[in-house]
């Protein structure tokens, strides 16, 4: 928008700095956002591979980074199980490559932290080309909620599929930063975990301690 030639330049700066949080509010309630978020909760809990009432299988590789306090990497490990599932839950675990890592073990649960579960402010992204994939910003409403991240997701616009979610945590608990992010595939009419990541930092006094875990799912075999 063209601003009058009347207006001092200085007014024109303060009238656009004075807009910014009221378009920023308004797009954060923006119905079509709430619309997509509506569509891939319910495609999510319908489809996704870990809410599935049938048997099925796959193998999970694990891999742990860790370095010391210095930031000089001292541990890499990998570990492969293969997995199988019954209605939704941990059915048994077969050993193919055993962990020699402590640390190095299956995550307690593969369901991700869903950010239209909690309270947020969303957002869609200026650059956004219309593209088959959308990106969709989030950050807590309650920001004295130290267990909210704020990210962003991606989903296929044209069938509701969540593709991505990258989560941040500003203060999270035993650690100095965190991060988590998930990455989703289909699988005929499932949506499949391909892989998950996690990234940690912890602080001591001889300084910090970096943390990744990876993990990665494949060879699914449904019946």
């Amino acid at each position: 928008m063209r601003l009058p030639e009347w207006i001092p330049a200085k007014v024109a700066i303060f009238l656009v700095i004075f807009c910014m949080p009221i378009l920023g509010h308004a797009q954060k309630n923006d119905a079509t956002i709430r619309f997509y978020l509506k569509n891939i909760d319910s495609v999510f809990a319908a489809n996704y591979i870990f809410n599935y009432a049938g048997d099925f299988s796959c193998k999970a590789r694990c891999l742990l980074h860790m370095t010391d306090y210095r930031g000089v990497l001292k541990n890499i490990d990998t570990a492969v199980y293969q997995l199988f599932y019954n209605r939704g839950k941990l059915d048994s675990l077969q050993i193919i490559d055993s962990a020699k890592a402590k640390g190095n073990i299956m995550p307690d649960s593969l369901h991700p932290l869903l950010p239209w579960k909690d309270s947020n402010s969303y957002y869609f992204f200026p650059n956004d080309t219309g593209a088959g994939s959308l990106a969709i910003g989030f950050e807590p409403a309650d920001t004295t909620r130290p267990d909210l991240p704020a990210g962003f997701l991606n989903l296929n616009r044209n069938d509701y599929t969540l593709e991505y979610i990258s989560l941040a945590f500003p203060r999270p608990k035993d650690y100095e930063r965190a991060s988590r992010s998930y990455r989703f595939e289909r699988l005929g009419q499932h949506i499949i975990l391909i892989r998950q990541e996690s990234n940690n930092i912890k602080l001591a006094f001889l300084g910090r301690q970096y943390i990744k875990r990876i993990y990665e799912f494949y060879d699914y075999q449904i019946r």
